[in-house]
């Protein structure tokens, strides 16, 4: 079994067990209920398939159409699970696409917006659907969700773009946004684009020849900006990385006041290559889907995107792995 079966399948696990400790309880008429586990077939044996099992069907137990209607629905009960144990339970969900890749992001989006059509109406009060896609909307793509994921947002998008019972307005503006969160995705090539350094040198992306690429989209005077930039620079074996070559980091400024960026050359580092972007294609949502900034790309020697729009310590933790 590898590492990423491993982490994804005990991921999943504990958080489902440690919601099920509490028992049902009686509300009204309508019972509560903890998050119910995914229950994997025992034909099913390969670690990676069980893994991929897990997340694709994460949401069946809870979203069957013959039960759903059956447990407590009110302001803080979603189909008889407390909304704050749902919001934990969401967060887990994303962050176990850490461990899958875009194939099962794909199966698993489809499947969770098919079953909430179908779940769709038959909770009366509250909206079981709306309150689910709301929490979608706000792990997987809030830009200060720390288990974002664009791709697999944009997979649930798609669905809902294919979705006959919404107004035509709803499925043209899904099917937008899904376009947007489809530029550069994981496993596609970086778009390339043009930047200048303070002397005036100008460097393609696609010019870099180093084994990996990092891309780092950034304003000066942004806290969170500083924030990835002392994290990197104090990682000793990143920092390593940046000086023998092995990687390259790219610290884009992408807005208009170029005179404020010059005012924070002393704060960049000499290992680095820090520019901008003359053309405001990167952040015109032409090449590249920037809701917020900082960003932070992972690209390999083809500049293929390994990781998009993630964090630093995912940054490190991946080039360690693939390092070894």
């Amino acid at each position: 079994m590898n590492t990423k079966t491993i982490k994804i399948s005990a991921l999943i696990c504990a958080a489902l067990l440690i919601l099920s400790c509490a028992q049902k309880k009686k509300s009204g008429n309508l019972p509560q209920r903890t998050f119910p586990m995914v229950t994997v077939p025992g034909i099913i044996v390969d670690p990676e398939q069980r893994a991929e099992y897990m997340t694709v069907h994460y949401w069946d137990a809870f979203l069957d159409t013959a039960t759903v209607a059956g447990y407590l629905c009110d302001s803080s009960h979603c189909s008889g699970v407390e909304r704050r144990a749902l919001e934990q339970v969401i967060s887990n969900y994303a962050s176990a696409f850490d461990y899958a890749g875009p194939q099962v992001w794909k199966k698993s989006m489809e499947r969770l917006y098919s079953r909430l059509v179908l779940c769709r109406g038959r909770i009366p009060g509250y909206a079981l659907a709306d309150s689910i896609s709301a929490l979608v909307d706000l792990y997987l793509y809030d830009p200060n969700s720390p288990v974002r994921n664009e791709d697999a947002y944009g997979y649930f998008l798609k669905a809902k773009a294919g979705d006959e019972s919404l107004s035509r307005e709803e499925r043209l503006r899904a099917d937008r946004e899904a376009d947007l969160c489809a530029l550069c995705s994981v496993g596609t090539p970086a778009a390339d684009f043009r930047f200048f350094d303070k002397n005036g040198k100008e460097y393609r992306m696609s010019e870099f020849t180093s084994p990996f690429t990092v891309l780092f989209f950034s304003n000066p005077g942004c806290h969170a900006c500083r924030e990835i930039r002392e994290t990197l620079t104090g990682n000793e074996f990143f920092d390593g990385l940046t000086d023998d070559g092995t990687v390259s980091v790219l610290n884009v400024y992408v807005d208009e006041e170029l005179d404020e960026w010059f005012k924070y050359m002393n704060e960049y580092p000499d290992n680095w290559y820090n520019g901008y972007e003359p053309d405001y294609v990167v952040r015109g949502d032409v090449l590249y889907h920037l809701r917020a900034i900082p960003s932070l790309y992972l690209l390999d020697k083809d500049k293929t995107v390994l990781l998009k729009d993630t964090t630093p310590q995912k940054i490190i933790l991946a080039l360690d792995n693939l390092l070894q």
